[in-house]
This record gives structure tokens, C-alpha cells and sequence, in this order.
């Protein structure tokens, strides 16, 4: 690599419709967020996939994420389950077994270690919670069937989510529970499936808080405007070589 390069640092996000929408500008916008957090210190990729279940995901996983490409990855979250989740017989042929859906997880951790991620880069969140009302009237609205799924079956793929955290020895954030906290944790949700706006701020700062502490290291790529040099500014935009031709 030439050393006129700049090496980003990356965080990644993997997971389903709630983190292919996390740049959303109306609503699930928690990604955004992230990356406006993380200016000019790492870049925030997002790699998530409508409808997918963990059994789709494992799949896919490593035909997205190599050796090569994780060399620069600080910080990986995985945020699988809202749609394993959904029910046997539901039209949508989504639902996973809650032991298949721990073993994939438990698979995915495993690939990302084998290329190169240590275990403490992995955080693994959980489904949030789910407004059935709310979700079942979206589908009457948008002409879709009514979903087969509740709020409790949820709740135990969030728990079976943060076992799994803890036995492969990474970070588990159990979203389900902490919004749940919230008596009116209905408002997180803008169809009962997918974050409002108040969900995706909930969600960035709850994971800000796991994420902070994976990237405290990095600092500011490239100098503020006002150091540099303005009759030569390659002084401080180039590396610069010592006497003994090490890069000082």
C-alpha cells in the first residue's frame, strides 16, 4: 500500500429491513446518526436486507465480508430476528426456529472471527419489541395479508439473541428489554415494526454508548483546516520522512 494512502476505519451494521433503513431521512435514521458521530474518525457501512432471517444471512455474510475487506473494521453490529421471528404459518415463510436462529447467529460470530475480527469488535443486538395492532393495520393499509407474530414470541428470539452474546463472550445489547422499559415504547415504532424517529434516536444512543468504547481510539483523519500550512500545506497533509527515512 502506497503511503500517500489514508487508511478509514469502517463500522459496519448487518442485519435486516431495520438496518438497510437506518438512513432513513424520515424516520429510521440511527445509522445516520452514527456516522455524523463518527466524522472523519471512521466511516459507517451499512449492509442490511429487507426481509432477510438469519438463515438468509448466514448465507450471504461471507460473499460480503473477507479477510481483505474487514482489515480496516473496528467495530461489527449484527441486528437479526424481527422477521425469524414471525410466525410458522404466516404467509411470509420468514419464521426461523428459535434454535436454528441461534445457531446461525452463533455460526455468523464464528465466520467473522475466522476472518480476522476479534470477538470484542462484535456487538450483537436484538429484534426490538413489536406493536401487532399497529403493524396489522399498516398491512390492511398497504393491502398485505395480517401478520402472524406477537410481541412475546419477540421477546424470547431478544433473550435467545443475548444467550448467544453471552456464550460466544461478545457484547449483547438486549433492544427488546430496554425499550420495553418505556411504558409508552409504542411511540419507537412508526408501523409497529419499523423505528419512528424517537426509535432510531433511542436505538443510536443506546448503541453509542457500546460503539464509543470500541472506537475511543481513533482520532480525527487529516488536520483541522486551521493547522495547516498555507504557503505549503503538503507539510501536513503528506507524511514526512525523518533523516533516517522512517515516516516521522
Amino acid at each position: 500500500m502506497s503511503e500517500f494512502n489514508i487508511v478509514w476505519p469502517k463500522v459496519v451494521l448487518f442485519g435486516d429491513s431495520l438496518t438497510q433503513n437506518s438512513f432513513n431521512v424520515q424516520d429510521g435514521f440511527w445509522g445516520a446518526l452514527l456516522a455524523d458521530k463518527l466524522q472523519r474518525k471512521a466511516d459507517v457501512i451499512v449492509r442490511g436486507f429487507s426481509g432477510y432471517n438469519t438463515r438468509m444471512s448466514k448465507i450471504i455474510l461471507p460473499r460480503i465480508f473477507n479477510s481483505d475487506n474487514m482489515k480496516e473494521v473496528g467495530c461489527f453490529v449484527i441486528c437479526l430476528g424481527a422477521n425469524d421471528a414471525c410466525g410458522a404459518t404466516g404467509a411470509t415463510r420468514q419464521h426461523i426456529p428459535i434454535e436454528e436462529y441461534s445457531e446461525n447467529l452463533k455460526e455468523m460470530i464464528c465466520y467473522l472471527k475466522s476472518i480476522g475480527l476479534r470477538f470484542d469488535q462484535i456487538i450483537l443486538m436484538s429484534p426490538p419489541p413489536y406493536d401487532h395492532e399497529k403493524y396489522k393495520a399498516y398491512c390492511r393499509d398497504q393491502g398485505k395479508e395480517e401478520p402472524v407474530k406477537d410481541n412475546a414470541t419477540v421477546k424470547q428470539y431478544a433473550e435467545a439473541s443475548c444467550q448467544v452474546a453471552s456464550s460466544c463472550g461478545i457484547e449483547g445489547i438486549n433492544l427488546y428489554a430496554a425499550m420495553m422499559q418505556d411504558v409508552n415504547w409504542e411511540k419507537f415504532l412508526v408501523d409497529g415494526l419499523h423505528f419512528a424517529s424517537e426509535g432510531s434516536l433511542f436505538v443510536f444512543n443506546l448503541l453509542w454508548f457500546s460503539i464509543e468504547k470500541k472506537v475511543a481510539h481513533l482520532q480525527q483523519i487529516l488536520p483541522t483546516w486551521s493547522d495547516i500550512n498555507r504557503e505549503d500545506p503538503s507539510k501536513d497533509l503528506l507524511p514526512h520522512k525523518d533523516s533516517k527515512g522512517a515516516e516521522g
